[in-house]
């Protein structure tokens, strides 16, 4: 294998659940081997399911490729969430293979904070909303998507499932169902300019770093705006306020907060409750609505109607 100087402004890491195999041959990827990158794939040569096995295999699960070929990951990652959609049922096999595919997309955004990939991943966030909505039965399968991690790619795509489902079980169709999906997909953006070391702390956070996190809302919301990715930007900025004035950024009560931010947020602290942290166990899915009705909507935080309406969605399609 052939040994390459690190040059931080060309590469950049990512896991290997972003690869896809039979595709990526216009890559060139990197292995790291005690701080250095050193050539595992050529450019021009397809990546194979036998070497994506080794990675595997060999527990190695981020390698390097280069900045200017994350947009060429995000057109293969397309092109097969597009082909599963076309070939395969509608069935939980299929919805999971498509969320993890999102998943991936959420990686690089999150890496890139480009606006080119940003339009990109609209379109396939907009794309598997469209295929949800023309097959309902997919609607009630995202509930079953959740994966258990603590990474901010899951995190989001977990969240996108579940809005995905219960803003169809709520009656959101066409334009609408799309704005709220891809929001959904949206709504951490501004996590990008949160520090590694706030987001992974493997314990509870002090008032400082509680605070910085907090920004997430508000850089989200100017991402979105400066990207002209204006329908979503408002999810972003509201998903953190509550009914009773204590939320944040703003402080915003009532009908001050759009539905579609309220529909995001019951969602977003479902999974929070429900998905791994790295400071504390998950809770299970009853454990994780007592945890809301208690703490939020008795507390006049969230609104019940839409509370009652979650757990309906979550348990009256439960296979």
């Amino acid at each position: 294998m052939e040994q390459h100087e690190i040059l931080k402004e060309e590469l950049i890491e990512i896991p290997i659940n972003v690869l896809t195999t039979g595709r990526n041959k216009d890559i060139t990827v990197f292995l790291n081997v005690k701080g250095k990158p050193v050539l595992y794939k050529e450019k021009h040569l397809i990546l194979t399911p036998e070497k994506l096995e080794t990675l595997r295999e060999n527990r190695i699960n981020y390698v390097y490729v280069y900045k200017n070929d994350l947009g060429v990951i995000i057109d293969d990652l397309e092109k097969e969430v597009t082909e599963i959609m076309a070939k395969e049922r509608p069935e939980l096999p299929t919805i999971k293979k498509i969320i993890d595919k999102l998943e991936g997309i959420s990686e690089i955004i999150l890496k890139s904070n480009k606006k080119n990939h940003f339009i990109k991943a609209e379109k396939v966030s907009s794309a598997i909303a469209n295929y949800i909505e023309n097959n309902p039965r997919m609607a009630y399968l995202t509930a079953f998507t959740l994966k258990k991690d603590f990474r901010t790619a899951v995190h989001i795509t977990n969240v996108y499932s579940l809005v995905s489902g219960f803003a169809y079980h709520l009656g959101f169709r066409s334009q609408d169902f799309e704005r709220i999906a891809t929001g959904a997909f949206f709504h951490d953006t501004g996590k990008i300019k949160v520090p590694d070391e706030i987001l992974k702390k493997p314990s509870t956070l002090n008032p400082q770093e509680y605070e910085i996190l907090k920004k997430h809302t508000v850089w989200g919301y100017k991402i979105l705006k400066e990207y002209d990715l204006n329908d979503y930007a408002h999810i972003a900025y509201e998903h953190h306020e509550l009914l009773d004035g204590s939320g944040y950024p703003r402080g915003l009560v009532k009908d001050e907060i759009s539905l579609e931010a309220q529909v995001v947020q019951i969602c977003d602290i479902y999974e929070a409750l429900v998905g791994l942290r790295p400071y504390r166990n998950s809770s299970n899915p009853f454990s994780a609505m007592t945890i809301i009705r208690d703490e939020f909507v008795l507390r006049d935080k969230l609104d019940k109607n839409l509370f009652i309406e979650f757990v309906i969605y979550l348990y009256r399609h439960k296979i």
